[in-house]
């Protein structure tokens, strides 16, 4: 008995239309996958929403672009604004400032009301201090204490938009944000402009499934 394998040419229009699906559906599945190990690993859209970072970060929802490479090989910083799984609820993540690292003293006041009254901590090792800029209505490390390094899941780097359709990103570096007498200054992260590029074209899709982030 003779057998003759079976390929699209040999099915006729219909195999040349099955033929034209798979290799959509091939490319169209690497391209998701290629936004997964970027979302996963390298960038992902944040939304933000709330008080505790006004005036640098508004009320409004606000939309940033976020890098992990930073806070996976520990090169996040004092002065960075980071989105963090809040220890209270790890369903919600959090947008804060960055205040203190491993080792560093802290001293901070527990009641803006009362601003006499300071408190001192060692930041304990694997842990980081995190508080809102807006010290009024944050719901930080002065309530929680700090909080482990892991929790970090994203630096923001980049205002993508929000309603008065300001990108500027010096509003989260260069802005001076007074903590424990210390006034920090920051140069933007520097993203490769090409891999900026990208980023921003991808789909409406996309950033509708982007991050929020609370800031309470």
């Amino acid at each position: 008995m003779l057998s003759k394998a079976m390929g699209f040419r040999n099915l006729g229009p219909l195999g040349l239309f099955a033929k034209e699906g798979l290799e959509k559906a091939f490319s169209l599945g690497k391209f998701f996958c290629f936004l997964h190990v970027t979302d996963t690993y390298l960038v992902t859209f944040v939304v933000t929403s709330g008080p505790s970072m006004l005036p640098t970060i508004d009320l409004i929802p606000t939309m940033f672009l976020g890098e992990r490479i930073s806070t996976r090989f520990g090169k996040v910083t004092r002065g960075d604004i980071v989105i963090i799984r809040s220890p209270q609820n790890p369903r919600k993540l959090i947008a804060k400032r960055l205040v203190g690292m491993e080792d560093d003293t802290v001293t901070y006041i527990s009641n803006p009301d009362e601003p006499d009254k300071q408190e001192t901590i060692v930041v304990p090792k694997g842990h980081v201090w995190i508080q809102g800029d807006n010290a009024y209505k944050s719901n930080d490390s002065r309530n929680f204490g700090a909080v482990p390094y892991g929790l970090i899941q994203h630096r923001l780097f980049w205002r993508v938009l929000d309603l008065s359709g300001n990108t500027d990103v010096s509003v989260l570096y260069d802005s001076q944000v007074k903590f424990n007498e210390i006034q920090l200054h920051k140069s933007p992260f520097r993203f490769p402009l090409s891999l900026l590029s990208l980023f921003s074209s991808i789909s409406y899709r996309t950033i509708c499934s982007s991050s929020l982030a609370f800031l309470s």
